[in-house]
C-alpha cells in the first residue's frame, strides 16, 4: 500500500498482515493502523504495542465501527454516501473496515512505536484463538437456538391444528347461496373453498349463458343503411388488405425472395 509500511504478525500459526503510517493532524502522537485481526480489543492492542517496544504507552484506541458490521457496507459513489447513519460526529464512523486509530501519551512514544514495528521482523498477536472463536461465534448467530426453534415449531403446529378444527366445524354449519338455497356438501365436497369454489363457478356459468342468449335477441343492422355501411366497410378492409399484399409481394421481388409456390 503506497504511504503505508508493512508489519507480519503472527496469529493462530497463520501470517497476516498489517499496514500503519502517522495519523495527520494528531500532533505526531498516533498511527493510522489498517486490517487489524478481527475483534481486536484496547487490551489486545495494547499488549501488541508492549511487545513491540517498551514504553510505547498508548492513550486512546478508537477503532471502526465497521469492524462489527454484519455485512458489507457499499458506499454509493454517485452521492459519495453510505446507508450509514453519520448523525454521530466521531472518527470511528468515517473508519475503513478492520481500521483503528492508535493514540498515544506523546510523541516520543508514537516514535518509540514506529522504530520498533520497523525493526520488528514477526509479531505474535496476543489472543491466541481470538480469530477462531470470533468467526465461530458469528457463524454460531447465522442459526437458531434449537430449543427456542423446537418450542415455536410445536406452538406453530398447535395453530394450525386449532384452525383446521374450526374449519372443519364451520363446514358443519349449513352453507346458503346467494339465492336463499340450502347447498349439500357431498362425499367429494369435504372443504369450503371446494363448495365456494362450486358456487362461483355455477354463478359464472349462468352469466356467460344469461350474456349469450342477451346478445342473441340483440338484432344486428336493423336499417338498410346499416347494412349499406357494414358492406362499404367490408369493402374497404377488403381493398386495404390487397394493396397491403401488393406492397408486400412487391418488396420481396426487389429482395429476390419471392416465392409464389
Amino acid at each position: 500500500m503506497k504511504g503505508f509500511d508493512q508489519v507480519e504478525v503472527t496469529l493462530d500459526n497463520t501470517r497476516h498482515y498489517m499496514w500503519y503510517k502517522r495519523h495527520d493532524g494528531s500532533d505526531q502522537r498516533a498511527l493510522f493502523v489498517v486490517n487489524l485481526p478481527a475483534a481486536a480489543s484496547l487490551a489486545d492492542v495494547k499488549k501488541f504495542f508492549e511487545r513491540v517496544a517498551i514504553g510505547a504507552t498508548i492513550q486512546e484506541y478508537t477503532p471502526s465501527v465497521l469492524s462489527d458490521y454484519p455485512q458489507e457496507v457499499w458506499v454509493n459513489m454517485s452521492r459519495l454516501t453510505s446507508d450509514l447513519d453519520l448523525s454521530v460526529d466521531s472518527p470511528k464512523y468515517r473508519l475503513p473496515k478492520n481500521s483503528a486509530i492508535v493514540t498515544f501519551v506523546d510523541k516520543s512514544a508514537c516514535q518509540l512505536a514506529v522504530s520498533g514495528l520497523k525493526k520488528v521482523g514477526e509479531v505474535e498477536w496476543p489472543s491466541a484463538g481470538a480469530m477462531a472463536h470470533y468467526y465461530a461465534s458469528k457463524y454460531q448467530a447465522k442459526y437458531r437456538d434449537a430449543e427456542e426453534l423446537a418450542v415455536e415449531v410445536s406452538e406453530a403446529l398447535a395453530e394450525f391444528g386449532s384452525a383446521e378444527r374450526q374449519s372443519m366445524q364451520n363446514l358443519q354449519k349449513p352453507l346458503v347461496d346467494d339465492d336463499g338455497f340450502t347447498m349439500v356438501v357431498g362425499s367429494h365436497r369435504k372443504t369450503k373453498r371446494g363448495l365456494l369454489g362450486k358456487q362461483k363457478l355455477a354463478q359464472t356459468v349462468e352469466s356467460t349463458k344469461a350474456a349469450a342468449k342477451l346478445k342473441k335477441k340483440e338484432k344486428e343492422d336493423f336499417y338498410r343503411f346499416q347494412l349499406r355501411q357494414r358492406k362499404k366497410e367490408e369493402m374497404n378492409d377488403l381493398l386495404r388488405k390487397y394493396k397491403e399484399d401488393q406492397e408486400r409481394v412487391k418488396t420481396l421481388k426487389e429482395k429476390k425472395r419471392f416465392r409464389p409456390y
